[in-house]
């Protein structure tokens, strides 16, 4: 034990004398939930960009007009706001013929192109159907166009939603948790091992009076105290920015914290137990947590996806946690409910661990 206590010590102090690491540790979450908690939750307007194909000179030139490839494409706005859609500006593009219309959708630019021909009182709308973002913009640009906009945007029935738990920030934060989690494992601890083999550093630990177990096991049980730690500030901050609230058991949460530690330290002792030069081992993280930001459902719900992808997903120790933090923090999710995701991370964890505590080396 006084092995194991002077190894925690050791750790850390080597992270509290890194800024590095307190800075991507705790100040980076930080400002991503502010930023994408202003950017999906504060806009007092949203801008939609369409393109215009017309020669209606009643369509002014209101805003700057724009240099792409030297053609000047004139720009004007209209907005559009009721209950039912908030406040919506629309800049539209004027376009000299339709492949600039196309040219702008492929760079970004407009999510719509409006033809209107002649004297025609039927405009025709290009845009792809499987773009969300294409069909708001085309159901409320043409509500405008057509002057069609009473049922759109006074609707009766229709309210503004900004109940504690159904907003994007709420959706975002349990995401940046289990995200902290997992990256402060397989960089902190993965990355950590492998660069001290790379330096020979590990084999200078072969001759003091310890063991494997107890070297791996002081790197876990440092990163679940700083994690706690960042968790805490991450949950605080979002406490007094954002309003936010946990429905749920805090003893669960701590619970599901410390068990997907447990989990991911186990997968990043397994990756860091043979790997011996940096380069290996920066491609090896990133490969294995790379895919599981985006599929996982940090950022945007993975439900869009394919059946057979959802089961594979589902399934990912990324979106367990995830998922299982939700459920805690938004829904109040009891034990039971989350009970099959904890004995999934504990044995992922344990298993991990005792591969890699079987085939690590220490040069």
């Amino acid at each position: 034990m006084k092995t194991l206590y002077a190894l925690i010590i050791i750790h850390l102090k080597e992270l509290f004398r890194t800024p590095e690491i307190l800075f991507w540790g705790i100040g980076f979450p930080v400002l991503m939930a502010l930023g994408l908690g202003i950017a999906f939750s504060s806009k007092q307007e949203v801008v939609r960009s369409v393109a215009i194909l017309t020669n209606d000179n009643s369509y002014s030139n209101t805003l700057t007009p724009i240099n792409i490839d030297g053609q000047k494409i004139e720009r004007f706005e209209r907005e559009i706001s009721g209950s039912a859609i908030g406040k919506n500006r629309i800049i539209f593009h004027k376009i000299p013929n339709e492949e600039w219309g196309h040219l702008l959708l492929k760079r970004g630019i407009v999510v719509l192109i409006i033809i209107i021909k002649g004297t025609a009182t039927t405009p025709t709308y290009l845009f792809d159907p499987r773009n969300v973002e294409a069909q708001l913009s085309y159901m409320i640009t043409r509500a405008l166009i057509e002057n069609n906009t009473a049922g759109l945007i006074d609707h009766q029935y229709v309210t503004a939603l900004d109940v504690p738990g159904t907003r994007y920030v709420d959706f975002l934060l349990p995401g940046l948790i289990t995200m902290g989690v997992m990256m402060s494992c397989m960089w902190g601890i993965s990355y950590g091992l492998i660069e001290r083999r790379s330096k020979k550093l590990l084999r200078r630990l072969v001759a003091t009076p310890m063991n494997k177990s107890s070297f791996l096991f002081s790197q876990v049980f440092v990163r679940i105290l700083f994690g706690l730690f960042e968790c805490a500030i991450l949950i605080l901050f979002a406490f007094l920015f954002f309003d936010f609230k946990v429905y749920g058991s805090y003893s669960l949460l701590l619970a599901l914290y410390i068990c997907g530690h447990f989990a991911f330290s186990g997968l990043a002792i397994l990756v860091a137990s043979r790997t011996t030069t940096i380069e290996s081992g920066t491609g090896i993280i990133n490969f294995i947590t790379t895919p599981m930001i985006i599929l996982s459902g940090i950022f945007f719900s993975y439900q869009h996806f394919p059946e057979w992808a959802k089961i594979i997903i589902s399934n990912l120790p990324l979106t367990v946690l995830t998922d299982s933090l939700r459920r805690v923090i938004l829904e109040g999710g009891g034990f039971l409910s989350i009970s099959n995701s904890l004995i999934w991370l504990i044995i992922m964890g344990f298993i991990c661990y005792i591969l890699g505590l079987k085939i690590f080396k220490w040069y």
